[in-house]
């Protein structure tokens, strides 16, 4: 897959073999324009370490007790300002 085919990458922060960090850093390696959303359950991001969300430049940290309309708000608030498309 080429990253440059994709406007917006939301992917959790624990996954099976990886890290949400360390596949936006993966994503990074190859474009930088890419928006990434992290999701957590985790309701103390305090435990997410903040040099690894900058370095990894994620556009959006999104906890996972947002209900589904909450998440489609942020979604689209980011890609609107970044002039995408609204999601329906």
């Amino acid at each position: 897959m080429n990253p440059e085919q994709f406007s917006v990458a939301l992917t959790d922060l624990r996954m099976p073999g990886i890290t949400g960090i360390d596949f936006a850093k993966r994503i990074r390696s190859h474009s930088s324009k890419v928006k990434i959303l992290l999701l957590s359950a985790l309701n103390n991001t305090g435990n997410l370490n903040s040099e690894d969300l900058t370095e990894a430049n994620i556009s959006k940290l999104l906890l996972k007790s947002l209900n589904i309309t909450g998440q489609r708000d942020e979604i689209n608030d980011l890609c609107i300002r970044n002039e995408y498309n609204e999601i329906a």
